[in-house]
């Protein structure tokens, strides 16, 4: 399995862009095919198989630095498809033990949203994906159980950190940033609206449901009073 997963690792990195085709359908090719095979693998094996993804990625994604040479913009390619790669498996609930696994990797999820302001668009956008494919995420994760509960926490540990640098999107230049920097956002709310005090019930198991993202925190975070009422308009 981890052979198997290895070998579809290095095409999924090195394979080229999805091309259209003359008739502008997505033809079925390069980077497109791999993470289908990659998904399929998913589905079959979800435990082994993600766990194995979970470690090449690991060990591939690389810093978000500014891409002034070749090595940079290389490397932003790489962190790219990785960090794509893992908003496809985190977007798959018809697996909760993969997504599971998944969200339990808090440091790589971290890393790959590290940096989101670092240089432009190309770089935001997978990163703003993966928040989004988050916030998601919690509640299938919730259905796991005592252990999703505390998966879920990791997670909310994610967008918190993530809150500041999601929230200066939304003066980004780029439209598309500002536009899904505001779903993310919302996203985020919609999870804060459970009452910290609340108790849930998961499959028989009784404990506090997450207060996850208090915007009214904000002020702690360094935020100025002008940025925080920019988000407050916005939302």
């Amino acid at each position: 399995m981890f052979l198997v997963v290895s070998l579809l690792w290095h095409k999924l990195i090195a394979a080229p862009e999805t091309q259209l085709s003359a008739e502008g359908t997505s033809a079925q090719q390069g980077w497109r095919q791999v993470v289908d095979a990659l998904c399929n693998i998913v589905s079959a094996t979800p435990a082994k198989a993600t766990t194995a993804i979970i470690l090449q990625a690991d060990r591939e994604l690389q810093p978000w630095i500014a891409k002034n040479d070749d090595q940079g913009q290389k490397m932003w390619r790489i962190n790219q498809r990785i960090v794509k790669f893992i908003v496809e498996l985190m977007r798959n609930h018809d697996s909760v033990e993969s997504l599971v696994i998944v969200a339990s990797a808090s440091d790589l999820l971290l890393r790959a949203t590290d940096g989101m302001l670092v240089d432009g668009e190309a770089c935001t956008l997978p990163q703003l994906e993966l928040l989004e494919a988050t916030t998601r995420a919690v509640q299938p994760v919730l259905k796991w159980g005592k252990s999703g509960l505390a998966v879920t926490d990791g997670l909310a540990n994610l967008l918190k950190c993530r809150l500041p640098a999601t929230t200066r999107c939304l003066s980004h230049p780029s439209a598309h940033v500002r536009a899904l920097s505001t779903s993310v956002l919302h996203s985020i709310l919609h999870i804060s609206s459970i009452e910290s005090n609340s108790k849930v019930e998961i499959n028989g198991i009784h404990g506090p449901s997450y207060h996850y993202v208090n915007i009214d925190q904000l002020y702690l975070d360094g935020f100025s009073s002008q940025q925080y009422q920019h988000l407050k308009l916005c939302l």
